[in-house]
């Protein structure tokens, strides 16, 4: 069963977001220096990509043997044995370390206030979240839209849901 994330874009960012494109777009179009043009339409590709796209990129798939986490540079896979426990709680991110933190989109690693480094693949920066304890040590924060019924569906399932 597919799960989406908790959309965290207001139309104020949106909005901007827009703006700032539209405004790269045209100064670059204006500009007559052949290198401004290029580096203009290099940044409104990939601001486009990582503000537009990136958020509407993640999907949490749950199996019988697996959770999977789609994400802009592909999937991830948390199988169902290695997985030793499944909770809810309050998370706010503090820095990046690795990934994509712009936004709306936060994925890849990040210091969580409580709990240090986690494997985020959210689009929000904080509110309240799903944890995932992995037998290697990792901790993976995911933000379905329906947490309850995400929650649901994994104890259904069989997954260790606190």
């Amino acid at each position: 069963m597919h799960f989406v994330p908790e959309r965290a874009l207001s139309p104020l960012f949106t909005l901007l977001t827009v703006g700032v494109l539209g405004f790269t777009l045209g100064v670059t179009a204006l500009s007559e220096e052949r290198m401004v043009q290029i580096f203009g339409l290099i940044v409104v590709l990939a601001a486009t990509v990582l503000l537009l796209v990136a958020p509407l990129s993640t999907l949490y798939q749950v199996t019988p043997q697996a959770l999977r986490i789609r994400w802009l540079f592909g999937w991830v896979t948390l199988p169902k044995e290695e997985i030793l426990v499944v909770w809810e709680k309050e998370f706010r991110l503090g820095i990046r370390t690795f990934g994509i933190g712009v936004p709306g989109v936060a994925q890849g690693g990040f210091l969580e206030k409580t709990l240090g480094h986690i494997q985020a693949y959210t689009a929000k920066g904080a509110g309240r979240g799903v944890f995932v304890q992995m037998a290697d040590g990792r901790k993976v924060l995911l933000c379905p839209a329906e947490r309850k019924r995400f929650l649901d569906y994994l104890r259904q399932l069989g997954y260790p849901v606190q």
